[in-house]
């Protein structure tokens, strides 16, 4: 699960496998990664190749989920570049 800061716009990165990054997070089963506003995250976590679902964290905490491109929710289409760091 990606988590951005509300109305966040832009390109948002995900740094993985770095070893000085956030380490990770979880809610559950789910793995939480929460992108700052500066739009990039770097973690410890690794990477895997998992459906993944993304939200907007509102100032009071709830979550609002992305969508891509839907018309009627007035929401554009989005960008999660991933970068993971071997060995």
């Amino acid at each position: 699960m990606y988590l951005m800061p509300d109305g966040f716009k832009g390109t948002a990165t995900v740094i993985f496998n770095d070893p000085d990054g956030m380490p990770e997070k979880r809610d559950g089963k789910r793995r939480v990664f929460e992108i700052p506003a500066s739009g990039t995250l770097y973690t410890q976590s690794t990477y895997k190749s998992k459906w993944n679902t993304y939200y907007y964290v509102q100032p009071d905490g709830r979550l609002r989920q992305l969508t891509c491109g839907d018309a009627r929710t007035g929401e554009f289409r989005f960008l999660i570049t991933l970068l993971i760091l071997c060995g």
